[in-house]
């Protein structure tokens, strides 16, 4: 089972980032800061506008589940209750722990967290927050996800002056089984290709050389961290992404997975720097660590 989750790390700061363009006349209650009567209309208007944004980006649109928001609420009251703000809780306890508790043993799964105070504790602050940071916004618009559980709780995982909302999202690839009113009906994408999620640099590198052979763009692509993106396309997060996809073309000619050589990798921390041999090629090339994944940061000189 793969596992996917980045920390929304923009609270108050998201005032000063320019506001995605979700169209919160369509969804109710975009602009409450929610309270223990409104939370239920809150996590309507974070769904209702996460849908939106899916429909724009051709993402099938999110079910709420109902097990996943039960996890969701309850990790969320766990962080304001004792003021941290983490996918690993003080005990020790992260995302895969939380979903094997559910009994959820989906292909993969991701999590986003946020907080904010006053006018950026709204849905539409929250959102807003996810779309402008690209490790965020890729779980929003991952089309492997049809499931979601949304967690709302008034309060902050800090003490501060002013009203407050702590947001936790968990999504999953699970089949929705429950319908949503607030769902934005999107159209499937084309294609259905699992993204690669690489447990070692070097599985990152075999899953780059395979997705290139097969024809596989999402996986060539997703497998790219955004420094690459940027360095290839110009572009980083689901931006970068579409533009590698819409220029992608396969390379049957290159060797297989199996069929390279490692001529040294040296790891450090969350980093990684090696050479890949392939066809008798020297290729050096480094990667880094995304919560339990890798990606391609370059490759070749």
């Amino acid at each position: 089972m793969r596992r996917r989750a980045t920390i929304a790390l923009t609270v108050l700061a998201t005032a000063l980032v320019a506001p995605a363009a979700a169209n919160a006349d369509t969804c109710s209650a975009t602009t409450i800061v929610p309270t223990s009567a409104s939370v239920a209309a809150a996590v309507d208007a974070t769904l209702c506008l996460a849908n939106q944004q899916r429909a724009a980006a051709g993402a099938p649109p999110l079910t709420l589940d109902p097990g996943l928001t039960a996890m969701a609420s309850a990790y969320a009251q766990r962080m304001v209750a004792g003021r941290f703000f983490s996918h690993t809780s003080p005990a020790g306890d992260g995302l895969v722990d939380r979903l094997a508790a559910i009994g959820d043993d989906v292909d993969t799964a991701g999590e986003n967290l946020y907080w904010g105070e006053t006018a950026m504790a709204t849905p539409a602050a929250t959102i807003d927050g996810w779309m402008n940071s690209p490790e965020h916004r890729d779980n929003l618009l991952d089309p492997d996800f049809h499931r979601v559980g949304i967690g709302i709780v008034p309060g902050a995982p800090k003490l501060v002056p002013g009203p407050s909302a702590t947001v936790v999202a968990d999504f999953d690839s699970g089949s929705p089984v429950v319908a949503h009113s607030s769902s934005v009906s999107a159209p499937r994408p084309r294609t259905a290709h699992r993204a690669p999620r690489a447990t070692t640099p070097k599985g990152a590198v075999k899953a780059w050389f395979e997705a290139a052979r097969l024809g596989d763009e999402q996986g060539f692509c997703r497998v790219q961290d955004n420094n690459l993106l940027q360095r290839l396309y110009g572009k980083i997060g689901h931006g970068g992404i579409q533009a590698c996809v819409a220029t992608f073309r396969a390379v049957p000619t290159l060797p297989a997975a199996s069929q390279l050589r490692f001529a040294k990798v040296r790891t450090s921390g969350a980093k990684a720097t090696g050479t890949v041999v392939a066809a008798g090629h020297p290729v050096p090339f480094a990667a880094r660590r995304f919560n339990g994944h890798w990606k391609l940061h370059s490759l070749g000189r």
